[in-house]
């Protein structure tokens, strides 16, 4: 093919592209603002390992389609497998230490709970012997006056003098076993004190086993690279056998519904809302149609987010129409569009006389198989307000 054909071939495309655009925007008739200053994007991410050790296995290719879940790649489990029976084992020790604390405090507190039976018996012979002991007294008095006017025994004084201390002596001994029971009392109280405070620190060991083992266990699950949604690999740098770290990146995970990113003219966005009808044509594949809606924009210029943004504040200042980059959302998308790749520039038309949202709109799910929207769905206006196209 000549110079000459290749040159005619893509004044062909382009025209084609044009005369599409043209065509729509003679159907529709409407207040449209058009820039082909606009690319699709997609979010992309990259996968790369929380720890480190030895990739055992690659499970995709370069450019292969994934669904959320898919495991992309395997780092060598076989030391966090053996750390996780370890943890596991260190949690059995101390589970069973928390069942013998709590076993210890149960005891204490049978033990707590008989004592206290032992010492209201304490005090209920206290209180015999206390009672014995005054009848006694009363009797050594009794008999002591009557001896001292004759009308009883010596033998009979001595005799309540001998019953009067001996009641006296258990009433003491009675208050002394009432005081060593409520000593033993007080010891049982500090050992159940001691015993939950064992046990409050065992729990607080077996918790801690507990966050171990979770810990390992991710470890061990984090062995296993998976898609965290439907995408498609890119960028592969993983290779079977590689060390990784935490963060080395292994490949690139593109998600399949990309998004438009148009940079219209500050000039342009006078009656432009969230919600309004758009449509994308894509300078790869000529003839595709796609219909889309503006989703939402930027909060500053696209200057404002450069490296170096301007500083104007200078003596040779020259006004530059600036660009707000606004996002659309692609309505529809079906297998058609699967090769639609991030980064491939794309024109939009967006009709400012369609209805629109006063906030950022919640974005429309596509019906399973549905394709893009005609372009008669779009409403027809009065008149075109910008075409802003690059030569």
């Amino acid at each position: 093919m000549t110079w000459r054909g290749a040159f005619g071939g893509v004044v062909a495309v382009a025209g084609v592209g044009a005369a599409a655009v043209a065509g729509w925007l003679w159907a529709s008739g409407g207040a449209i603002q058009v820039t082909d200053n606009a690319y699709l994007r997609a979010d992309a991410i990259v996968v790369a390992p929380r720890i480190e050790g030895h990739l055992t296995e690659i499970r995709v290719r370069e450019n292969q389609p994934v669904a959320k879940g898919d495991v992309l790649a395997r780092v060598d489990e076989t030391r966090f497998r053996a750390r996780v029976e370890q943890a596991v084992a260190t949690r059995q020790a101390k589970r069973a230490q928390v069942d013998g604390d709590r076993a210890t405090l149960a005891s204490i507190e049978a033990q707590r709970a008989l004592q206290g039976s032992i010492i209201e018996q304490a005090r209920a012979s206290e209180a015999a012997a206390i009672a014995e002991a005054e009848r006694a007294r009363l009797d050594y008095e009794r008999y002591r006056s009557l001896t001292a006017t004759n009308a009883s025994t010596a033998q009979r004084l001595e005799s309540a003098t001998s019953d009067h201390l001996k009641a006296d002596a258990e009433r003491r001994r009675a208050a002394a076993q009432v005081a060593a029971d409520e000593q033993r009392l007080a010891i049982f109280e500090a050992d159940r004190l001691k015993a939950e405070a064992r046990l409050a620190q065992s729990l607080a060991e077996l918790d801690e086993a507990e966050a171990a083992v979770a810990l390992v266990r991710a470890d061990l699950d984090d062995t296993r690279l998976v898609a965290p949604f439907d995408g498609v690999v890119g960028n592969m740098a993983a290779r079977t056998g590689q060390y990784v770290r935490p963060g080395l990146s292994l490949l690139t995970l593109v998600p399949r519904r990309p998004y438009v990113v148009a940079n219209f003219k500050e000039t342009q966005l006078a009656r432009m809302r969230p919600g309004q009808a758009a449509r994308i044509t894509v300078d790869a594949f000529p003839g595709l149609d796609l219909a889309a809606r503006v989703e939402s924009f930027a909060p500053a210029t696209g200057s404002e987010f450069s490296l170096l943004p301007p500083e104007n504040a200078t003596g040779n200042f020259t006004k530059v129409v600036q660009r707000i980059p606004v996002r659309l959302e692609l309505l529809g998308l079906d297998g058609r569009t699967e090769r639609l790749a991030s980064g491939l520039s794309v024109v939009v038309a967006v009709d400012t006389a369609s209805p629109g949202c006063e906030a950022d709109c919640a974005p429309v799910p596509a019906a399973p198989g549905s394709g893009p929207a005609p372009a008669e769905e779009l409403p027809k206006t009065s008149r075109v307000l910008s075409q802003e196209t690059t030569p």
